[in-house]
């Protein structure tokens, strides 16, 4: 069994527009409401052309895990479609990072590259299934513990 909840706040029905803003005043009006405007209080970030540029890594230390590139590594940094998030992503080693600043873009890789050098680079192959194993060889193909 389940129950609806309304909050106490909440006196009418809600308008949720069908397809885009003349659908949403359209539907207000005709159920006798004011239409609802979306405001968003923070500005959309304008990335630099330094923000997007290659991030090159070649060692870093996540946590007590140190990690090595055996040849540096070219990460492509690119804009999110909506220009709020810088993303990085390498389906080769498992990577899909995202974060609204570089230096946090940066830590979230750290932190992604630590977890799959842990999780999989150190794993025996019999615990591992096919998707795993080549993910294990690319890595291990690319880094090596410091």
């Amino acid at each position: 069994m389940t129950e609806n909840y309304a909050p106490s706040f909440l006196t009418g029905p809600i308008t949720v527009p069908l397809s885009g803003d003349k659908a949403g005043v359209n539907s207000a009006k005709a159920l006798g409401q004011k239409p609802i405007k979306a405001i968003s209080s923070q500005k959309k970030p304008r990335f630099s052309d330094e923000d997007i540029q290659p991030l090159i890594l070649d060692d870093f230390t996540w946590h007590g895990c140190q990690i090595k590139a055996k040849n540096p590594i070219n990460f492509k940094v690119t804009i999110d479609e909506e220009g709020n998030l810088l993303v990085i992503e390498n389906p080769t080693l498992g990577v899909l990072v995202f974060a609204d600043s570089r230096a946090k873009l940066i830590n979230e890789l750290h932190e992604c590259l630590a977890f799959l050098w842990q999780r999989y680079s150190l794993a025996n192959d019999e615990k591992l299934g096919p998707k795993a194993i080549k993910l294990k060889y690319s890595l291990n193909e690319s880094f090596k513990e410091a």
